[in-house]
């Protein structure tokens, strides 16, 4: 069957208590998963110790009214609940179906069921859960049915203590999920979990961490009050008392049997004592005589020793109504021990843990091992569950708690077995009223996130309404400053220009000095200008003497190889009667990007320039 999860909403896990009703106790637990841990949120337990003997109608209201009682004791304000019914009620089936039936399981397990469950299938409330496995494998599947009646009546009681059932385990599954949870498997492990409740004592074998087989025995914590209640004619209450408190008496006999049973041949210790009537006869007035014919029936007491013999202790009598009871309560056990381990893959147990409101019975584990001859501890079903000892002092009810915190483990999702007998409309009830609440939360959900965009909105709306206050406050202050920046501008364009024009002056003038620079490198000395002229800022015309015409190409040559002139036009040579030369003479100037006064020829050349202007 499909499982379906009803105890998680959204994430966060719904709580769901754990209840055991039992005929003796009532025990609630409520878990809670924190981070990686499971913690103990609340735990409660009532004592009932009901009275076999009273009537069903009674019990009821009884347990009922402890119900209640528990819960309002323990301020446990949670009203859905996940309940056990005890294993000698159910029909409990470990099935082996070849490999591939997993696919197909449902049709599987309806046809089987028909064969292993002796009432109509219509008339039972029935479950399974197929174990995890590897693929090629058989397939291993616990299967459960109980009568329909009798999950109504179970289910009935809860209602009436006005409480609502989520689920509804087997007390043997659920002490073998208690057990198992969060405890690695030793290899070729086999532990017999031991569970001696009030009116019967589960019995399941787990191997290699995996539940091979439970069974529920008839004998338990009931039969052995009973049997004290009889033997010594006390109320239930008292038995149950006296069970505890001198419970112990029973093993300690065990160890030593030869003292137990005073030995047949040893006459009693003091008989001599009792007939000292023929040395001393009654005294009597000596004016009377004795009857002559009577003298035997006067002194009884020699041929008759007390017949009341000393009156035992209470801790050796109820040892003694005691030992029977444990005699069949181990005879169950071997004999549920030694059916599985004739069964095909059966093994020897290597360990027996022990739980239960009986397993409080002083130094049973002593005896079980005894008789068992494998290792016996007391279950402590919380050492995997995180709780403070200081605020739940539990110790002596530890072995008491361990149907009820598998039920617990069950209500977080957190059981290896999760079979329940609800019947299916019930079930589908419960997910009904999961869904339902799954949607509440969603619409608050919604609405929490509407109401904090909202707020996010209004927190943002206000941080741009500060922002921009304070950016017109800037602006006022800015009002203030703009026609001073606006003059600055307007200053600055005023003197840039101012600038632009010195920067040509200053540029123009110091090109003509670099012509003028450059023709005093470019002239030879057997050159002299008469005339210079500058018509144009890219042209220059000179009338010059020269002493030959060889001077004169070689000004030609200078002024083309110059960098800042260019197209040299020579006019007409006319010969002196002196011997020179005189001709005219143009070229363009060019535009220059290097300053010649750089050059250390050119620099050499300017000096010596100045020096002839002088």
């Amino acid at each position: 069957m499909k499982k379906i999860s009803l105890f998680k909403t959204l994430g966060k896990a719904k709580a769901v208590l754990g209840l055991d009703v039992g005929t003796s106790s009532l025990k609630a637990i409520l878990l809670k998963v924190t981070k990686e841990e499971v913690e103990l949120a609340n735990v409660g337990m009532v004592e009932l110790h009901l009275d076999p003997a009273i009537e069903d109608k009674e019990k009821r209201a009884k347990v009922i009214e402890g119900i209640k009682k528990l819960l309002e004791e323990n301020e446990i304000k949670t009203r859905e609940v996940v309940i056990a019914v005890p294993g000698q009620s159910v029909i409990i089936r470990h099935l082996k179906l070849p490999a591939g039936a997993r696919e197909r399981i449902a049709q599987v397990i309806k046809f089987e069921a028909q064969s292993q469950i002796p009432f109509p299938l219509d008339k039972v409330g029935m479950d399974y859960q197929a174990l995890p496995g590897k693929e090629g494998e058989e397939v291993k599947v616990i299967l459960a049915a109980m009568k329909q009646e009798l999950i109504d009546d179970r289910l009935a009681l809860v209602e009436e203590a006005e409480l609502r059932c989520e689920a509804m385990d087997i007390s043997s599954l659920a002490l073998y999920n208690a057990l198992r949870f969060k405890r690695p498997s030793k290899e070729a492990e086999v532990v017999a979990l031991i569970d001696i409740g009030a009116t019967t004592t589960d019995i399941s074998i787990q191997r290699d961490g995996m539940l091979e087989f439970t069974r529920s025995a008839p004998v338990a914590g009931n039969d052995l009050t009973e049997t004290i209640q009889t033997k010594l004619g006390v109320s239930f209450s008292e038995a149950e008392r006296l069970k505890r408190e001198e419970g112990d008496a029973l093993f300690e006999m065990l160890e030593r049997p030869p003292e137990v049973p005073p030995s047949p041949e040893k006459p009693p210790e003091k008989p001599p004592e009792i007939p000292p009537s023929p040395e001393k006869p009654p005294e009597k007035p000596p004016e009377i005589p004795p009857v002559p014919e009577k003298p035997p029936e006067i002194p009884p007491a020699p041929e008759k020793p007390p017949e009341t013999p000393p009156a035992l202790n209470p801790t050796s009598q109820v040892a003694s109504a005691l030992s029977p009871i444990l005699e069949n309560l181990f005879a169950e056990i071997r004999r549920s021990l030694n059916y599985y381990r004739s069964q095909p893959g059966g093994a020897e147990i290597t360990k027996v843990i022990l739980s239960g409101g009986s397993a409080r019975l002083k130094n049973l584990e002593k005896f079980l091992s005894q008789r068992l001859r494998v290792p016996v501890e007391i279950a402590d079903p919380l050492s995997q569950i995180k709780y403070d000892p200081t605020t739940f002092k539990l110790e002596e009810i530890l072995p008491s708690l361990s149907v009820v915190v598998g039920l617990a483990l069950r209500a977080i999702e957190l059981g290896e077995i999760r079979i329940s007998l609800l019947p299916q409309i019930v079930r589908e009830r419960v997910l009904i009223r999961a869904r339902r609440r799954n949607l509440m939360i969603a619409a608050g959900l919604g609405a929490t996130i509407i109401f904090l965009i909202g707020l996010l909105f209004l927190q943002r709306l206000q941080q741009k309404e500060t922002r921009l206050n304070y950016v017109e406050a800037e602006l006022e202050k800015v009002k203030e400053i703009v026609p001073k920046v606006k003059k600055l501008k307007r200053e600055k364009a005023a003197a840039e220009k101012r600038e632009k024009v010195i920067t040509g002056l200053l540029t123009e003038k110091a090109r003509w000095l670099d012509v003028l620079l450059e023709m005093t490198r470019v002239f030879p000395s057997s050159v002299w200008l008469k005339s210079l002229s500058l018509p144009a800022k890219d042209s220059a015309s000179i009338s010059a003497q020269a002493s030959s015409v060889e001077a004169v190409s070689n000004l030609m040559v200078r002024l083309k190889s110059s960098p800042y002139f260019e197209d040299p036009d020579l006019g007409s040579i006319t010969t002196s009667p002196e011997g020179g030369v005189s001709f005219p003479m143009s070229w363009k100037i060019k535009k220059v990007t290097e300053r010649i006064e750089k050059k250390p020829a050119t620099a050499k050349v300017a000096k010596e320039a100045a020096k002839v202007a002088e």
